[in-house]
């Protein structure tokens, strides 16, 4: 089950994408996305789209597809733009059918940078991401949860 996307505002309840919020913030910025990244004309790299949701200040994000080198990238600013309005992530990474190294890498640059109270938390990992998870270290992080159910992380959401 995908999570349902956001809408603009109360005044406009057309859905809202990663991808819209990304090209709306590289708008503003004069083409440049968040951490300095162009972003591309359909601002999403192979393989990979993201759908998202706040709840109770944290944005519960759903990529879809293969994270990989070829779209790190586009993995960092959707989770970097989450976090401009955000105190926390939650990746559901139901649909997520492939992982490698260069996301791990940049989910630990993700979790270094983060300050206060503020987590990232990876939702319902397949078996083999859950054991990448654990090789390189992110169990040890103060600002990581992992959460087996979304039953589980939205009730630590609802609870923050």
């Amino acid at each position: 089950m995908a999570i349902a996307r956001d809408t603009y505002g109360p005044d406009d309840p057309r859905p809202r994408t990663v991808d819209e919020l990304k090209a709306e913030r590289a708008a503003q910025r004069g083409g440049y996305g968040f951490a300095g990244h162009r972003l591309a004309g359909k601002g999403v790299g192979d393989g990979i789209s993201f759908t998202y949701q706040m709840r109770n200040g944290t944005c519960l994000l759903a990529p879809a597809g293969e994270l990989d080198r070829s779209n790190a990238g586009d993995f960092s600013v959707a989770i970097e733009a989450s976090l401009q309005s955000a105190s926390s992530v939650a990746l559901d990474f139901e649909a997520v059918t492939f992982v490698d190294g260069g996301v791990l890498s940049v989910l630990l640059d993700l979790l270094e940078s983060l300050e206060g109270q503020r987590w990232i938390a990876v939702v319902r990992p397949a078996p083999r991401v859950r054991r990448l998870l654990g090789f390189v270290g992110v169990f040890e992080k103060t600002n990581f949860r992992l959460f087996p159910t979304m039953q589980g992380a939205l009730e630590a959401i609802d609870q923050s």
